[in-house]
């Protein structure tokens, strides 16, 4: 899936020590089923399939913090 512009203007203005690590997530996830999209929501960046699979939650500043919302939602075989 390609990445949202909406999304690429919220960490072009996201300040934050866990940047990159928000950003490796980010990648790691888009790059994991090319039916994942993403959008903001909640003020913050929300992985979606047929719905909000998961979301960031932007304040953690010690860590990344990735709150999924449902799990094993897409169907097919998944190597990780």
């Amino acid at each position: 899936m390609a990445r949202s512009k909406e999304v690429e203007a919220w960490m072009a203005r996201y300040e934050n020590p866990m940047k990159p690590v928000v950003q490796r997530v980010r990648e790691i996830v888009l790059a994991a089923d090319a039916r994942v999209g993403e959008c903001i929501k909640w003020q913050a960046p929300t992985f979606t399939y047929e719905g909000n699979l998961a979301s960031f939650f932007p304040k953690s500043k010690e860590h990344a913090s990735l709150m999924v919302h449902v799990g094993a939602k897409i169907p097919g075989k998944h190597p990780r």
